[in-house]
């Protein structure tokens, strides 16, 4: 028993080493996160509509060349043009004007993209370690109070936790005592 006890928490610091592997990494962007005033944020991505060689309209995304900030979404300030590093173009800075109506495919032009839709289609690294986190985190506290018994319907054992197992070794080497 106390051999197993002793595994188990050389298996918890080990967890313990990579949660604070995460917060460490995820430092700066929980930082910078939550000290940013509720509704402010960046816009850092544009798609960019022209016309291919054959005449042929298509949309890619690119990175802004300075982030447009804004306090709330109704103070955002447009600027008439977007520059932006072309992934189309070795990575070089090109400019699209801004996409004000019209017919898109007669000219090209750019679009601001909200950031909140881009990161639920292509998630962050942050976010994919935030979920980590958590995830690392709610296995830390089970390894420590254990899992209980499951509903009724569910077929799974109680597992016990190191606080209660702590406990039984505690009464079996007073016993031997």
């Amino acid at each position: 028993m106390l051999v197993d006890f002793i595994t188990s928490v050389q298996a918890l610091n080990d967890r313990k080493e990579i949660v604070q592997g995460l917060l460490t990494k995820l430092q700066k962007p929980m930082t910078d996160q939550m000290s940013a005033p509720a509704g402010s944020g960046s816009i850092t991505l544009i798609a960019a509509v022209q016309k291919d060689s054959t005449g042929s309209t298509y949309a890619f995304l690119a990175p802004l060349s300075a982030p447009i900030a804004f306090a709330s979404s109704s103070d955002i300030k447009w600027p008439p043009q977007f520059t932006f590093s072309d992934p189309m173009g070795g990575g070089s800075n090109a400019n699209a004007p801004r996409y004000t109506g019209g017919d898109i495919s007669k000219a090209a032009a750019a679009i601001p993209v909200v950031g909140k839709t881009f990161e639920k289609v292509c998630p962050s690294e942050a976010t994919a370690g935030v979920a980590q986190l958590r995830a690392q985190i709610g296995g830390f506290i089970r390894d420590i109070r254990g899992e209980g018994p499951a509903s009724p319907d569910v077929v799974i054992d109680s597992k016990a936790g190191l606080v209660e197992r702590a406990d039984k070794l505690l009464l079996g080497l007073q016993k031997v005592q």
